[in-house]
């Protein structure tokens, strides 16, 4: 038997449950996997998600769907108001404002806001 055949893949993405694109805005329905690789360590006892992935999911989806290419961050602010933890489902809306090379992001579930913020773009 083949000592890698037992690994299991690496789950680094949410699962996307559904997409809706309309006027430079893309809202995103999101299931957070309880494997996901990102709550291994962060914290034992007690999963969160860590904020630099968070950011990551941002600049991916936004690269993804408003056509970024390699766009790379320039700035970023970012307000934490609750946590995100294994299993929630939750709400990414993202606003992509070019005149002003930036992101809006904003997670959310039915209880209100998760975290939000705004990535500046270096130029494209």
């Amino acid at each position: 038997m083949n000592a890698g055949s037992n690994q299991v893949p690496e789950v680094t993405q949410p699962l996307l449950i559904e997409a809706k694109l309309a006027d430079g805005q893309i809202e995103l329905s999101l299931t957070i996997p309880p494997e996901l690789i990102y709550f291994r360590g962060h914290f034992p006892g007690f999963a969160i998600l860590p904020g630099v992935v968070q950011i990551e999911w941002v600049m991916g989806y936004s690269k993804r769907y408003f056509k970024l290419g390699d766009s790379t961050a320039r700035t970023m602010q970012i307000k934490f108001r609750q946590l995100i933890r294994p299993g929630d489902r939750l709400q990414l809306t993202l606003t992509y404002q070019p005149a002003h090379s930036q992101i809006q992001f904003v997670y959310a579930n039915a209880e209100g806001t998760l975290s939000s913020g705004r990535i500046g773009l270096e130029p494209l």
